[in-house]
């Protein structure tokens, strides 16, 4: 699915749109039930804007003849329309409290229909955004970055280097607008923004042959659109300069698009020129002077996909000039550093940038307060499912929050943010497992003993409140309850874990359609997102109270009691589900596992209680344990609290940006990204509990060295820990061979030689590709 979010923030409160790209093959039932499991974000949008594909255009009285249940068979996405309305209450139950809106096209102008979705009703924050004149630009910003960042398009500073461009001007980022073309979705959405600037178009022109899909799928648009052939189109071969070769390849490729679009007119032929990115608008200037000494009856118009500098007056769907990264260097300010030529054909450096990154103070510090505190109490685990109101997830780093409640220090905290809401709460609603239970419970023995009535606990997953089946009656009371509390009530909703935010979300959307007038309070036990600025948003987001609300408190508040950072792996992600899923793979294959690897798998099977002291393949010899003096994890921390601290500290690297260095990730060429070996595999973490911790938090792209000469060297680190005499170093051996048949690293076959763990050649051999 192509789906992207939008924030709009030009008014008071800022909302967050969902924009879905609706696709033919399914119905509106189906689309947005994919939405609901597929797209976690969902949870912090104020409304849904569907769009149809780009050649499928409609006025809005046809629109509006659908949702009368008169569909058209010339639209597909109108048939569909009709086909929801036929069902409302099942076609849109999984979103019944948002407001859908279309996003659509009628003759080169774009549109935004007004509410579909008939189970809610708009809400005035969310009408005054759609109300902008803005608006439309803000949502085509939005998509082109999202295109941006999804195809890897911006390749990031690099501390002491520039991009040298083929214009010839030196730039902290390179935007290689090329890579945006990375599905037939993605080129109809650029296609999609273009269509205001294609107005009665007769020929495409497009500045790099890097942009070609872009041109020629917007050439079968308009055809389709309009019922006529293709349109011609052409490529400019190479930067466009006034050197004498480029200017007679240019006479002849407007030569070609005259012919081809054979008007038979004495007017000028209208060409539209998709120029990829513009700074300067020298490009234009080269090719209206070119045009005008060429004589050649041509209009041309002019359109960027991007704009880096705020000089010239070309119109760009999308404007970075504001964006750091693209910021202009100032005078003198390259001076020493390493440029990274990009070739004038293909628009892409012609060389690889490695940029190591090491876990440091900085990265360890955050988790490590937490670490100290539930160190030795079995609060953390790997590898375990959890089971939360029904649904089973899994989690490769698990918290488990009932415990944690349990602790001292965790009491202390959590009593001390109780007594700073104001006013204290007469209601607190949680979700009904256990854990929200307890600590429901705890809440309420806490407020009570500050000398305050003790609130009413109230108990409920969604607060999506039934008036038929089951729960109804106990649905009607908890509604009685929430509605009739005056302003200068609380409620606190109380959660014991946060992710994603999905519950806190769904919380206060139903708490808006039931008007609720008292102050909210939203509280977790801990906060554990894989981004912290994901948090911080919640917390902006949730703190809002309706202007018309704000006597006499204007905000609601949102706070953790602990927070901190974690990867939020589920089993494709998870290290010991990969683990696992090697050795079913090696079977698949035929190969028979010896014991130890049977017992493993048959270990990983089992994901309920999850894994402590057991995380590691065990060597049979030294243990595999933390000693003192890490800056990670206090001294006697088990294998699971130690990867956790690990896992937390690399995370850090992937989301918490660090000055002149792009974040730690997949690579983007020309920037790879990799952890220094240097610091898990020689000088700096030498207890095998921490290198075993890197090799399973960070992803092969992460480890590996695209440089060959690098990796050669760090295979050579492998070898010496591999047949080093000390055993509490070789003891990593295993694990050394498990990330080698997870493609993590090289183990040179010298190293597994004359190995007296015979473990280590049992699983070296095993993982040998048939025939060696």
């Amino acid at each position: 699915m192509h789906i992207f979010d939008v924030r709009l923030e030009r008014a008071e409160p800022p909302v967050t749109l969902l924009v879905v790209q609706f696709s033919g093959e399914h119905s509106f039932e189906n689309i947005l039930e994919l939405l609901y499991n597929t797209y976690p974000k969902r949870a912090q949008a104020s409304a849904i804007l569907l769009r149809p594909d780009v050649r499928d255009t409609f006025t809005s009285q046809e629109l509006t003849e659908a949702i009368k249940k008169s569909g058209s068979k010339q639209s597909q996405f109108l048939e569909q329309v009709s086909i929801a309305y036929a069902d409302q209450n099942k076609s849109f139950a999984r979103f019944s409290g948002l407001p859908i809106f279309v996003l659509y096209a009628h003759n080169h102008e774009l549109l935004v229909s007004a509410n579909i979705n008939p189970l809610t009703t708009t809400p005035p924050e969310v009408e005054t955004h759609l109300q902008r004149t803005d608006l439309l630009g803000d949502i085509r910003s939005a998509e082109m970055r999202f295109l941006m960042a999804a195809s890897g398009a911006v390749l990031p500073h690099v501390e002491n280097t520039y991009y040298d461009n083929p214009s010839g001007r030196a730039a902290r980022s390179f935007l290689r607008v090329g890579n945006i073309q990375y599905s037939r979705l993605a080129v109809d959405a650029v296609a999609f923004w273009l269509l205001p600037y294609l107005s009665d178009c007769e020929a495409i022109l497009v500045d790099t042959w890097s942009l070609s899909s872009v041109g020629m799928n917007v050439s079968r648009v308009l055809a389709t659109i309009r019922s006529i052939r293709p349109i011609p189109v052409e490529m400019l071969s190479q930067y466009q300069n006034d050197k004498a070769e480029r200017r007679s390849e240019l006479t002849e490729i407007l030569d070609r698009l005259i012919s081809e679009a054979d008007m038979n007119s004495d007017y000028p032929v209208k060409i539209v020129c998709i120029v990829s990115v513009t700074h300067t608008g020298s490009l234009v200037k080269v090719l209206r002077e070119q045009i005008e000494i060429s004589g050649r009856m041509v209009d041309l118009q002019f359109v960027a996909l991007f704009r880096l500098s705020g000089s010239g007056d070309l119109e760009a769907l999308c404007d970075l000039s504001d964006d750091e990264q693209f910021k202009p260097f100032a005078e003198g300010e390259i001076s020493g550093r390493t440029s990274i030529p990009i070739d004038e054909k293909i628009y892409f450096p012609v060389r690889y940038v490695t940029v190591p990154h090491e876990v440091r103070i900085p990265q360890a510090m955050p988790f490590r307060s937490f670490v100290n505190m539930v160190q030795g109490k079995n609060v953390i685990s790997a590898h375990r499912n959890q089971t939360d109101d029904g649904r089973i997830r899994h989690h490769a780093v698990h918290l488990d929050t009932e415990k944690l409640a349990l602790l001292p220090n965790f009491k202390t905290a959590f009593e001390i943010a109780l007594h700073e809401l104001e006013p204290p709460p007469s209601v607190i609603l949680s979700p009904s497992h256990a854990a929200a239970r307890s600590m429901s419970a705890l809440a309420c023995d806490m407020i009570e003993k500050f000398g305050y009535s003790r609130p009413e606990a109230l108990f409920h997953a969604n607060l999506e409140l039934k008036t038929t089946g089951l729960t109804a009656q106990q649905d009607e009371a908890i509604r009685e309850k929430i509605t009739q509390l005056p302003p200068e009530s609380s409620i606190l909703i109380l959660d014991d874990c946060y992710i994603t935010g999905t519950r806190l979300a769904g919380y206060q959307t139903r708490l808006r359609h039931h008007d609720v007038k008292a102050r909210i309070h939203y509280m977790v036990g801990v906060a554990r997102p894989d981004d912290p600025s994901s948090f911080a948003t919640t917390q902006r987001m949730l703190g809002f109270r309706a202007p018309e609300d704000q006597v006499p408190y204007n905000r609601n508040t949102v706070s953790a009691v602990f927070q901190v950072t974690l990867p939020n792996w589920q089993e494709e992600q998870c290290p010991w589900c990969q683990e696992k899923m090697l050795y079913e793979r090696l079977q698949h294959q035929g190969k028979a596992l010896p014991a130890k690897f049977r017992d493993r798998h048959l270990s990983l099977a089992e994901q309920h209680a999850g894994l402590q002291n057991d995380l590691f393949l065990d060597p049979g010899t030294s243990p595999i344990k933390l000693y003192s003096g890490s800056i990670l994890a206090p001294l006697g921390s088990n294998q699971a609290e130690v990867f956790a601290a690990v896992a937390a500290a690399i995370q850090r690297l992937r989301v918490v940006p660090i000055e002149n260095k792009p974040l730690l990730g997949p690579r983007h060429h020309p920037i790879a990204t990799v952890l220094s070996e240097e610091t898990y595999l020689h000088t700096v973490y030498t207890d095998s509990v921490i290198r075993a911790s890197f090799l399973r938090g960070a992803d092969w792209q992460e480890l590996v060295y695209e440089d060959r000469a690098a990796e050669r060297e760090r295979s050579r680190l492998i070898e010496e820990i591999m047949i080093n005499e000390v055993a509490d170093i070789s003891n990593l051996g295993l694990e050394l061979v498990l990330a080698h048949g997870l493609r993590k690293c090289s183990v040179p076959q010298e190293a597994v030689t004359g190995q007296a763990n015979g473990s280590v050649i049992e699983l070296f051999e095993l993982l040998k590709p048939d025939g060696e």
